[in-house]
């Protein structure tokens, strides 16, 4: 019975004791939280993320690689 009672003692002092060195894991979100976010963050603006001549020259080289002879309204890409 005396070796029960040291066995207790020492399993109940490996519980509790904690490495004082020991760090904290820096907290994460799930994947996908965090672009979830920056896509509800973006909608709400109503400025373009582009500037405008730019990314119509991009769409119009683009249109002109597939067809050469398709053409746009100037409102198209307003």
């Amino acid at each position: 019975t005396k070796d029960k009672g040291k066995m207790r003692e020492e399993g109940s002092k490996k519980k509790n004791s904690k490495s004082p060195t020991k760090e904290r894991k820096k907290m994460r979100f799930h994947p996908g939280t965090v672009a979830l976010r920056e896509i509800k963050r973006y909608q709400k603006h109503h400025t373009p993320l582009t500037a405008r001549a730019p990314f119509e020259r991009r769409i119009r080289n683009t249109l002109k690689q597939l067809d050469p002879e398709f053409r746009l309204k100037s409102s198209t890409l307003e």
